[in-house]
């Protein structure tokens, strides 16, 4: 699994960065989120709004086989994006200037 991370361009959200993961040759699923909720960081599937009886409800766009599965998929999910996070961190200068691959001056995701 190839995971690419872009942060989130507010600081005024929970959503600390976005992913794109290749899970297989040529495939590529845009839009996982990792968020930082009440009980701490955790990884989320892409999911799209829809509209039942009035009332609005979201749809992940990604199904896992069972829960056991999804749950060791988002765990490795988070784990990259903390190492990520890690290196990203230890590319920062001396000064305390942000290295372009974190911070503001990062590059539009390509979603």
């Amino acid at each position: 699994m190839k995971v690419e991370f872009y942060p989130a361009k507010s600081r005024d959200t929970k959503i600390l960065a976005f992913g794109n993961v290749t899970v297989a040759e040529g495939i590529v699923v845009r839009g996982f989120r990792i968020v930082d909720g009440a009980k701490g960081v955790f990884a989320a599937v892409p999911s799209r709004p829809i509209t039942v009886k009035g009332e609005a409800r979201f749809v992940n766009q990604v199904a896992f086989e069972s829960a056991e599965i999804r749950e060791r998929f988002l765990a490795e999910l988070l784990d990259d994006y903390h190492r990520w996070r890690k290196s990203a961190v230890e590319r920062i200068s001396p000064r305390g200037v942000e290295d372009s691959a974190v911070g503001d001056a990062v590059e539009d995701p390509p979603f």
